[in-house]
């Protein structure tokens, strides 16, 4: 997972990058939260390790939704709110397997199948990324194609 989310996000910047604001400090609680010993409870217990099976599919969606956005950008670049509205219909097309895959993150073990998965379909992945590049270059400061990408940036 982290080969697929770096991949896009790297190819995100190239052009959808816009100057965040300015982090603000948090006001100091003014009690300390009650927890277990080494328990957080802001952050929700991982999920499940799937299968094998489930991740092998999971990782071909993965791929699959990344040829599609691959389209999505390549087809519409020269209309940037076409390509907006295409980035929008990909994302929301995969949601179930976005949301998934971040229910996942930090989990070592599939981090590990993700990577091995990624590499032995490498031509795709980077099919699909080199397809990216060229819309995004060219829409990137498009605020409607930022919009879209930050949906998937807010998962």
């Amino acid at each position: 997972m982290r080969m697929f989310v770096a991949s896009l996000i790297a190819v995100a910047a190239l052009g959808c990058s816009k100057p965040k604001p300015a982090a603000t400090t948090p006001p100091a609680p003014t009690e300390p939260a009650v927890t277990d010993a080494g328990t957080d409870p802001a952050t929700p217990p991982p999920a499940a390790t799937p299968t094998d099976a489930e991740l092998e599919s999971m990782f071909e969606q993965t791929v699959v939704f990344l040829e599609e956005l691959s389209v999505a950008v390549d087809a519409n670049q020269a209309s940037c709110g076409a390509m907006a509205t295409a980035i929008t219909a990909a994302i929301d097309k995969h949601q179930p397997l976005l949301m998934k895959a971040k229910q996942l993150e930090g989990n070592q073990e599939v981090d590990a199948k993700a990577d091995a998965y990624m590499d032995a379909h490498k031509d795709r992945v980077e099919a699909a990324t080199g397809k990216l590049r060229p819309g995004l270059e060219k829409c990137g400061g498009d605020p409607a194609v930022q919009a879209a990408m930050a949906k998937f940036d807010n998962m």
